[in-house]
């Protein structure tokens, strides 16, 4: 959602590229669908700026979304706030269960 209580990740996503020009849909799992795989979970080295990134839920279905900033540092929204976190275990802003539950980056603009 994207409302006066807040923004949620897949909103975030969609709203960002919108900016762009690019209409993406409503849901992380059919955002996941758009794009060239750009990393994975055991290959996270060729992830750019830009980059989608998504995540697996309990239920092992993508149910997050992000987007990727470079130099390991990601931006998400967990309701009602946008936050900066890390795929670098190093920084402080590291997110354990994020890292767990990384599934793959995609590439939508070239």
């Amino acid at each position: 959602g994207k409302t006066a209580a807040g923004i949620d990740c897949s909103g975030l996503v969609q709203l960002a590229f919108s900016t762009q020009g690019m209409n993406l849909p409503r849901d992380s799992n059919q955002q996941a669908y758009l794009g060239r795989l750009s990393a994975t979970r055991w290959c996270r080295a060729h992830m750019r700026r830009g980059d989608t990134m998504y995540f697996m839920g309990t239920r092992g279905r993508i149910s997050h979304t992000a987007i990727y900033l470079g130099d390991g540092q990601y931006l998400e929204a967990v309701r009602p706030k946008v936050t900066i976190s890390s795929v670098r275990r190093s920084d402080s802003n590291f997110n354990e269960s994020r890292s767990k539950s990384f599934a793959f980056a995609k590439r939508l603009i070239q």
